[in-house]
């Protein structure tokens, strides 16, 4: 795939909003993004939280069923909620654009795993907390929002809009500027822009963090004790 001139920022399509220029590949993917932040984590919450306040966590675990099968079964139905409902809430509004139905699912899906990885890492890290305090201090549903809305307010994109419309706090956006290549939606766009044959290319090594935070979460997660919800 290959960006043509209505992609490209020299393109007529581009919007110039100083101290940026967006894109369709921006405001496409920003649409995206929006819309599996929003899904995913939202889905987790819910299934999540609602196991716990109906109390049909404790009657799992008078099963063979630990907090690692649980955090797996309800990332997983966040996972079909986020898809089923993200395609076509995101492909029907611009598929008037005329662009390559592949190109769009291809920018849909980015933000979606990004999402999706995001939010496992939030459970994870959130059980991990729970193994080492003895006691669930900040849910995992609570920890996965966190980080979600972390990474969308920490994309470039965003805090020059930011730095723009409040220009009063200017020196706090570009302050948090600095933590813009820890955001999986910024890494995950520049990684997009590279698939397309664009010049900007994802750091790399960015990636290890939130995989090392994973795989140590899972670990955790597995010598969790299931009874730890007796103690919400």
């Amino acid at each position: 795939m290959h960006l043509d001139g209505a992609w490209t920022a020299s393109g007529i399509e581009g919007v110039i909003v100083k101290p940026i220029i967006l894109t369709l590949v921006h405001l496409v993917y920003a649409y995206s993004m929006v819309i599996t932040m929003i899904l995913v984590p939202v889905a987790f919450s819910i299934a999540y939280d609602q196991e716990i306040k109906k109390g049909t966590v404790r009657t799992l675990t008078c099963y063979p069923v630990g907090v690692f099968e649980i955090t797996i079964a309800k990332l997983t139905y966040a996972a079909l909620v986020g898809f089923v409902f993200g395609v076509p809430v995101f492909l029907l509004p611009i598929l008037g654009l005329g662009k390559p139905i592949g190109d769009l699912f291809a920018i849909f899906l980015v933000p979606y795993f990004m999402s999706l990885l995001i939010v496992a890492v939030g459970a994870f890290v959130a059980n991990s907390i729970t193994f080492a305090a003895k006691k669930m201090y900040i849910r995992p549903t609570v920890l996965a929002i966190l980080l979600v809305v972390f990474s969308f307010f920490t994309t470039s994109t965003v805090l020059s809009l930011l730095s723009y419309l409040l220009s009063y706090v200017s020196p706090f956006f570009q302050a948090v500027g600095k933590l813009t290549p820890l955001s999986l939606y910024h890494q995950g766009r520049l990684l997009l822009t590279y698939v397309f044959g664009g010049s900007e290319s994802p750091i790399w090594l960015v990636f290890l963090l939130p995989i090392a935070l994973l795989v140590s979460g899972v670990w955790l997660t597995l010598k969790l004790w299931p009874d730890i919800y007796e103690k919400e």
